[in-house]
């Protein structure tokens, strides 16, 4: 069954939903995530739709979707806050249904053209349904970065596999800006200090792009901020965490905290404060809140040098582009870009290859 909702239309799921909360393994599957994806999508004019599988009566699958037209094409994502970085897979009573569920994303070809599945678990069963779906697809291979709970017991033991000068920044930073200020580095306690870090977060954000020449489509919406500011309210559990010094925040991070994992989402730091490592110090708190609960802490699938410093653990995934009609087959412009700059990159891998085996001339005294 697919319907399409407001977030009025959302409540009527609430029930079902929250009886699947427990199966999630990121909290972007749950109901709170999806009110305040619902109704973040109303305020940038996407439509947005629950897809239910439904076995014996009962519903054994949920997945929130929204529709938005991308260039010249109508485009569904899951619910997200805009980065598309999210686990933000379906809800399943048990990993079985996701056949189930995906039977009826075919009936989405009366209303898009594509279907993007992000992040899939490599080789997982909800993978392996999402391949059998009889409509063409492409697949792209990712890595996520993740720091897993089940192989350590408490903090200390991840402190032992840090690297000497990792630690030495830890101690070291600490000092010297508990030297220049009151320091405190933890989760925000209210509504009001969650506004305002998340308003230097994203402020400060702005500022990075400008300063590295980037551009992002979601980074300046006004809806982004709004999107945690409502996840805030929801009473979900703890989202933002910061670095402040005498209670002005200097680094922070906007951290998805599920059932099983604290997602490392978006953070940021004042490089005015680059030498006290800030960045590193909030890192270091997450990975200790996380482990001393028995959470993974995901650094998530962006790949960057700094989270190969952490004992982090590799894992595979994959996203999905499915074609649901012949207009969707259509190539981007920016994926002919990404296309032809990948076949750039294996032609200029093969000759250097091939020079580098090639025997050198000898040499003539």
């Amino acid at each position: 069954m697919i319907t399409a909702i407001d977030s009025r239309g959302l409540a009527a799921f609430e029930t079902d939903w929250r009886a699947l909360d427990g199966r999630a393994f990121s909290l972007c599957q749950t109901f709170d995530y999806a009110q305040a994806a619902v109704a973040a999508a109303g305020r940038r004019g996407a439509r947005s739709f629950v897809v239910a599988a439904r076995r014996g009566g009962a519903v054994c699958g949920l997945w929130g979707l929204t529709l938005h037209r991308d260039g010249f094409q109508s485009v569904l994502r899951p619910f997200s806050c805009g980065t598309n970085t999210e686990y933000s897979w379906p809800l399943l009573q048990a990993p079985e249904f996701a056949d189930l569920l995906f039977h009826e994303i075919a009936n989405f070809a009366q209303v898009a053209d594509r279907l993007m599945l992000y992040n899939l678990p490599a080789g997982s069963r909800l993978d392996a349904a999402a391949a059998r779906l009889r409509l063409p697809q492409t697949v792209q291979a990712i890595d996520s970065f993740t720091i897993p709970s089940a192989r350590y017991a408490n903090w200390r033991e991840v402190e032992q596999r840090l690297s000497k000068s990792m630690r030495y920044d830890l101690r070291a930073g600490a000092a010297r800006l508990a030297r220049s200020g009151a320091l405190t580095i933890g989760w925000t306690a209210t509504i009001g200090e969650t506004d305002e870090v998340l308003a230097f977060l994203f402020a400060r954000k702005a500022e990075w792009l400008v300063e590295k020449g980037l551009r992002s489509p979601w980074i300046g919406r006004p809806e982004v901020p709004d999107f945690f500011r409502s996840l805030a309210r929801s009473g979900s559990g703890p989202l933002v965490a910061a670095v402040r010094l005498d209670g002005v925040p200097i680094a922070a991070s906007v951290c998805l905290v599920g059932p099983r994992a604290v997602e490392y989402l978006v953070t940021t730091f004042d490089p005015r404060y680059r030498t006290c490592s800030p960045g590193k110090l909030l890192l270091g708190f997450l990975a200790r809140w996380a482990i001393e609960r028995g959470l993974e802490l995901d650094l998530r699938i962006v790949p960057a040098a700094y989270k190969e410093r952490w004992p982090v653990e590799r894992r595979a995934h994959v996203t999905r582009t499915v074609m649901l009609t012949t207009l969707g087959r259509v190539p981007r412009p920016g994926e002919v870009i990404m296309a032809a700059r990948a076949r750039l990159g294996r032609l200029r891998r093969s000759v250097s290859g091939a020079a580098a085996r090639r025997p050198s001339a000898p040499r003539v005294r």
